[in-house]
């Protein structure tokens, strides 16, 4: 019986450099994605190619054994007893390549999610955002909320770091520059981390409120503040205020 499928041919991808099959319309996945990103075509970077994985260990050394019996763990490195290996009916000796106790830092690293995310995102460590929020206090670098007061669910602070330098994650690592509560993270995106705006919104909330006389006065003379602005006539009236954290502008 012959096959119903037929045999499909892909044109390579004109990306340059590239030898992959444009399988998704003209380009391969990889370079679609740049040009979803707004890459133009002549601007796209070559896809990084996976290096074979090199076996680290010879074939046939999982059942060798020292002189006294001892079977090398394949992490470790170590000559162990038998018994200190976990059975396994699957491998060639009847045992798991890797000790008990190999196994049991293994398990723990993968079940450590919050560590693998700030590594994936951040390039950094578990212990190294302990460092950063033990220096804030345990609070938020803006509002100096704690975690728990800012997240009643009791999710951790987040990792604030400068999008002039990593527009998209995961970030290079080098300009993280420290922990915020949810509200004060998304206040700095959407001022959009200007200091002119954050400036502008200080003296927005120092003025005096409009009045119902102003707004007579408005009607009946036409005056607005438009092209004037209304910070403009406040900011030499009103005090700087003061800071009980470090004036950052």
């Amino acid at each position: 019986m012959k096959s119903l499928h037929r045999a499909v041919s892909y044109k390579e991808c004109p990306a340059p450099g590239c030898t992959r099959d444009a399988r998704t319309k003209e380009f391969c996945s990889g370079h679609m994605q740049q040009l979803r990103r707004g890459i133009p075509r002549k601007q796209m970077t070559p896809l990084r190619i996976r290096a074979p994985r090199k076996r680290t260990r010879p074939r046939g050394a999982v059942t060798e054994r020292d002189a006294a019996g001892n079977k090398e763990c394949s992490r470790c490195q170590g000559w162990k007893s038998e018994d200190a290996y976990t059975k396994n009916r699957q491998t060639p000796d009847g045992l798991e390549p890797r000790c008990r106790q190999c196994a049991k830092e293994e398990r723990a690293a993968r079940t450590n999610k919050r560590d693998r995310f700030l590594r994936r995102l951040y390039e950094m460590t578990e212990e190294q955002f302990n460092l950063i929020l033990d220096h804030q206090g345990g609070a938020c670098a803006i509002c100096q909320r704690t975690a728990d007061e800012a997240h009643p669910k009791g999710d951790p602070l987040h990792v604030d770091h400068d999008h002039a330098c990593c527009p998209e994650l995961p970030a290079c690592g080098k300009c993280n520059r420290g922990l915020l509560c949810s509200d004060c993270n998304r206040g700095l995106g959407v001022f959009r981390e200007s200091v002119e705006a954050f400036r502008g919104a200080v003296l927005y909330l120092q003025r005096p409120n409009i009045t119902r006389q102003q707004l007579s006065d408005w009607a009946t003379t036409n005056e607005t503040v438009k092209g004037t602005g209304v910070n403009a006539a406040v900011s030499d009236s009103v005090a700087e205020p003061k800071w009980n954290i470090p004036r950052l502008f």
